[in-house]
């Protein structure tokens, strides 16, 4: 799971990132700047892949007269240092802004679709984004805006971005399933409310997790087996799970 720290706003009198009363862009400020302090702090934001669906279209006007159609969920999560605020005296964050832009790093508030915001009224710290618009295999790039507020101007700074790659679509859970015998799968059916499918879910996801993961970790990206696999990335996948190696 992706996942970056950062420090907030510095709220002594030496200045922060980037504001321009008025406008959503990264002019620099006309005030005493200065480079922001290098520690993290206690703030947190993550971006971690949650499922991915398909479903086939009939449409007539397509050729083949169908389509695919694919629905991708990402958690989003963050933690603050300080806490919004909604009518401030002094310089204080008062919203959250997420950005996700496919092509590239956001750079400011409005490079992107905007899929979520909240001010100190009805702030959460996590957020499913549901979409339709990108396919299996796309990068995702977020970035987390704070909104602060000094009391009679408004400004927006990026305090962290992340990316994630949407898992391509292997099917490795129907994979998985054509390998339970027939008699069981009808029992699932009939009896066992889906339960058993439903487990091999979490094996078929993050098979395809893994078969989408960066060439380098496996020979062949598009034709995952073990006769293809290094030692290396046995080693690898087992302190990404946590796992003994017992050989």
């Amino acid at each position: 799971m992706p996942l970056t720290s950062f420090r907030l706003r510095r709220t002594d009198d030496v200045g922060s990132y980037v504001r321009e009363a008025g406008r959503y862009d990264s002019a620099i400020r006309g005030d005493d700047y200065v480079s922001p302090s290098g520690d993290f702090g206690n703030s947190t934001f993550s971006v971690q892949p949650f499922n991915l669906t398909k479903q086939t279209i009939i449409d007539g006007t397509r050729p083949g007269g169908s389509y695919d159609l694919y629905t991708s969920q990402i958690d989003i999560a963050w933690t603050l240092e300080t806490a919004l605020v909604e009518a401030p005296s002094e310089t204080a964050p008062i919203e959250i802004h997420v950005v996700v832009n496919q092509y590239g790093e956001p750079l400011t508030v409005e490079d992107g679709l905007s899929v979520f915001s909240c001010n100190a009224a009805n702030f959460v710290n996590t957020y499913r984004h549901s979409s339709v618009l990108y396919k299996p295999g796309t990068w995702l790039y977020y970035g987390l805006y704070i909104k602060y507020s000094d009391g009679a101007t408004e400004w927006f700074e990026r305090a962290a971005h992340l990316r994630t790659q949407i898992p391509r679509y292997y099917e490795s859970l129907e994979s998985l399933w054509q390998r339970i015998p027939e008699y069981y799968r009808a029992l699932d059916y009939s009896e066992g409310d889906g339960d058993l499918r439903k487990f091999l879910s979490l094996f078929g996801w993050e098979l395809d997790k893994t078969r989408t993961s960066p060439p380098q970790y496996h020979g062949k990206p598009s034709s995952f087996s073990i006769g293809y696999v290094t030692a290396s990335f046995v080693f690898f996948a087992c302190q990404m799970r946590a796992w003994a190696i017992l050989f």
